[in-house]
């Protein structure tokens, strides 16, 4: 019984994340197969143009209550922290929203972020109000309503988004309903069941919801504009494909891509959604860490991804007509790709435990500064780029990214061991 209960939060999380991702890759794939490739590359930049916006809004709040939300804070504490968070996030979608009609109608936007703004604008901001809620809920370690909320929401989307496959609809729409309405469905039953005080305490006047907020401002800022670069390495070649305009197959075949790349990471994103928390209450209490353990699950999220990545590849031409077998030089710049991405990731969750805000921070300026280079190489190199061209770009990236974390992550380590041993 005491090993099922420790497992349990492993197994709750992972099927709530899972479901969640899941069905986002599940939307993605299937209009993938129903629709042409023009119609998915404006699903992908959508996606992608709203998870940066996103981060835009949350200001990398959600990380900063993993540490700050953490299991055993009063309640007083929490609703201050929760009311402190929407209060921003509401200020913050209500000026990102103001900037991009300004840009929309000052600037010369091209034509398909044009179509795409309307539809990711609030995407954007219900993923905001998910990333808070769900954080909020994993950094209190209530995983069991995690569950209930991510499976329930997705299930619903899901037959919503097969009954429109079985009724003939092949659009945009057919996608982004369903999106959108799992979003929704997240935050209305967190709000509803474990966040009810919490909401009604935003909005009661509070003198010191105002200071709260600057306070979490301050520590999560830099946090949050290292998170903006990150998602921008993540995403910008999608974006990238779009803005140049090639042909639409280029574009559509960088989404799936980075599609299935994403997949390959999310059993080693489920355990950190676990580990990162109680590695957090450790530090706090001084309690002693096996970093062999750290450095076993490096290695075996590395195989994992990279075993993932690869079958994917392999099975994506199968569900996608339109898509032609991938070459041997793709698939072993994905698993470049993969591999670095899940160092990254894994590096990035322990220096956050660590409280390596301004580590994060840098390092994360590096690789998007070394991502510039390489969109002006690409650029340089004249007419638009091809798919192998990007994907080389990527994995360069990735790597000098990942070794960067892998250096500071070492770095933390011994200092910790030498102030240990002090």
């Amino acid at each position: 019984m005491k090993n099922v209960k420790a497992i349990f939060p492993f197994i709750a999380y992972g099927v709530s994340l899972l479901s969640v991702q899941g069905l986002i890759y599940v939307l993605q794939l299937g209009s993938a197969s129903l629709n042409a490739p023009e119609v998915f590359g404006t699903i992908r930049t959508t996606e992608s143009l709203a998870t940066i916006l996103a981060l835009c809004v949350t200001f990398g709040l959600p990380s900063t209550l993993l540490v700050q939300a953490r299991k055993g804070i009063s309640l007083e504490d929490l609703q201050l922290t929760a009311s402190a968070c929407l209060a921003i996030v509401g200020s913050a979608f209500i000026l990102l929203v103001l900037l991009a009609v300004v840009a929309v109608t000052a600037l010369p936007i091209p034509m398909e972020y044009q179509t795409v703004l309307p539809l990711a604008l609030p995407l954007a901001g219900v993923i905001g109000l998910r990333l808070i809620f769900v954080t909020a809920s994993q950094a209190q370690q209530r995983f069991n309503e995690l569950l209930i909320a991510s499976a329930g929401a997705s299930l619903l989307c899901l037959v919503l988004f097969a009954l429109c496959a079985v009724l003939g609809f092949a659009n945009v729409y057919t996608w982004y309903v369903p999106r959108l309405l799992l979003e929704i469905l997240i935050v209305l039953r967190l709000t509803r069941v474990s966040f009810g005080p919490t909401i009604a305490h935003v909005f009661r006047p509070h003198a010191l919801v105002g200071q709260h907020a600057r306070r979490i401002l301050g520590s999560a800022i830099s946090l949050g504009i290292s998170m903006m670069f990150r998602s921008i390495l993540d995403h910008g070649p999608i974006l990238f494909a779009a803005a140049v305009g090639g042909a639409a197959i280029v574009a559509g075949e960088i989404g799936l891509i980075m599609t299935v790349c994403t997949i390959a990471l999310i059993p080693t994103i489920t355990a950190q959604g676990v580990l990162i928390p109680r590695l957090i209450d450790a530090i706090s209490g001084q309690r002693r860490i096996s970093y062999g353990k750290i450095l076993a699950f490096l290695l075996a999220g590395a195989l994992a991804t990279a075993a993932i990545v690869n079958i994917g590849l392999v099975l994506l031409p199968f569900a996608v007509s339109w898509l032609a077998p991938f070459g041997w030089s793709i698939m072993v710049l994905c698993t470049i790709i993969v591999v670095a991405k899940m160092l990254a990731g894994a590096s990035g969750g322990i220096l956050l435990a660590f409280r390596r805000n301004q580590t994060i921070l840098s390092i994360n300026t590096a690789t998007t500064t070394l991502g510039l280079i390489c969109v002006a190489g690409l650029l340089w190199h004249g007419g638009p780029p091809t798919t192998l061209a990007i994907v080389q770009a990527v994995a360069a990236i990735e790597l000098c990214g990942a070794f960067l974390y892998m250096l500071c992550i070492f770095a933390a380590m011994r200092s910790r061991q030498a102030h240990a041993g002090s």
